[in-house]
């Protein structure tokens, strides 16, 4: 029970140093992201990229001093320095306590297997409890990920390659103009209740097309869904979106996780289209009348969206993507400038030394003999020396660990039956 009290502590301690991490970088990439509208989408979806990646680093990025420390000192949550302390490895050094002459005492002495013991019968605490409701949590949702993932993956086998000739031959062809060298299935979408567009498959990527659009639709409006489709296996979209699916597994508490993600998704749909649109030449026009055609004809959006990506992810942010293909001010840009590449590094590096923790303990480096408000002979060390020592130990433990319940009352036993003695 201990050592599961201990992991769920660190565990709480990490997910909340990195939320705060977190919070700020995703508060500096929505300023920055709201001050480059005009810049190209590339550019866009990398810079959201910047929280995934940060999200996947696991572990705490610290610094001696952070702009997360300055906000929770002014918010009251930060910790003072802890002046005249000595650490473990100080007092090692300074004494040796061998030599502490034997002191006759009425009293029994400590009993130390009571202090190993306390920590048994200590109820859990509220860091416990949060603990282990998130290892509940999302040992749960992954469970139900895994197994529906394993269900889908079942029905989709049985899902026939589209045969069409005319077709199969466009989808060859467009895999030659995009370089995708790599096998791609085209297939029906033979599932109940699904009837969208999609890609799924990190390894082994097959395009899923509803039997209405592969069979009835004419092969120049099937080309713009296709073009869309290998845009997100060209740039291997499925891995980042498995990224996705993981991260906010582990920070389901993090609404601005939630955020983040989505807005990941949408500039993602956006380049896509904006690739597909390339490969059209003047193409907007037309590939807004598939667009419409598809959510149009699409009863319903798919509820497992973490298998694949789907042509249509959320309807209600088709308007903003047509709107978007449509406007005036559109560009259509898909690759960056050197510039660019050289203020995404910029802004990763600033924004991540900005988001970056600090330790709640701000340590003096002093010489020992300023550390302790007295000198200590080795040799006539007391009772009252001793007891001091421990009590700065308990103060640097409670304020910089977060001490479990096993320390703190065996602290409590040394110091209480010190204070007998003395």
């Amino acid at each position: 029970m201990d050592a599961l009290n201990f992991f769920t502590e660190r565990l709480l301690h990490h997910l909340w140093a990195v939320s705060w991490q977190v919070s700020i970088l995703v508060a500096i990439i929505w300023i920055i992201d709201r001050l480059s509208l005009r810049a190209s989408t590339v550019f866009r979806y990398w810079l959201w990229l910047i929280v995934l990646f940060r999200l996947c680093i696991p572990v705490n990025l610290t610094l001696p001093y952070s702009l997360e420390q300055f906000i929770r000192n002014n918010l009251g949550f930060g910790v003072p320095t802890v002046h005249n302390l000595m650490t473990i490895q100080d007092i090692s050094q300074k004494f040796d306590f061998k030599m502490v002459p034997l002191i006759s005492m009425d009293e029994p002495a400590v009993d130390f297997e009571e202090i190993e013991t306390a920590g048994e019968t200590s109820p859990v605490n509220l860091h416990n409890l949060a603990g282990m409701l998130w290892l509940v949590t999302v040992t749960i949702v992954v469970l139900l990920i895994l197994a529906r993932v394993f269900l889908i993956n079942r029905r989709l086998k049985s899902c026939s390659t589209i045969k069409r000739p005319n077709l199969c031959a466009l989808f060859r062809r467009l895999k030659i103009e995009m370089d995708i060298k790599h096998t791609v299935g085209l297939h029906y979408m033979d599932i109940d209740n699904v009837d969208v567009p999609a890609v799924i498959g990190v390894v082994r990527p097959r395009i899923f097309l509803p039997r209405n659009i592969a069979d009835e639709w004419a092969v120049d409006d099937i080309e713009p869904v296709l073009l869309h489709e290998l845009a997100h296996v060209k740039r291997r979209d499925l891995v980042i979106n498995w990224l996705q699916v993981i991260v906010q597994v582990v920070y389901f508490f993090h609404p601005l996780v939630w955020y983040a993600n989505q807005r990941i998704r949408q500039v993602r749909e956006e380049l896509c289209d904006d690739i597909a649109i390339n490969q059209l030449g003047a193409g907007r026009k037309r590939y807004t009348q598939s667009i419409l055609r598809v959510m149009e004809e699409t009863f319903r959006e798919p509820s497992f969206g973490f298998v694949g990506i789907w042509f249509l992810e959320r309807k209600h942010s088709l308007g903003e993507r047509i709107r978007r293909i449509m406007s005036k001010k559109y560009k259509n840009n898909t690759k960056m400038t050197v510039f660019s590449v050289i203020m995404l590094i910029s802004i990763g590096i600033l924004g991540f030394l900005i988001s970056c923790g600090t330790s709640h303990l701000k340590r003096e480096e002093l010489p020992a003999e300023k550390i302790i408000e007295r000198e200590y002979d080795s040799e006539k060390l007391t009772i009252e020396d001793i007891k001091n020592i421990t009590i700065s130990l308990a103060v640097a433990q409670g304020k910089n660990l977060d001490p479990p319940e096993a320390l703190i009352s065996g602290v409590k036993n040394i110091t209480d039956a010190m204070n007998r003695y003395t």
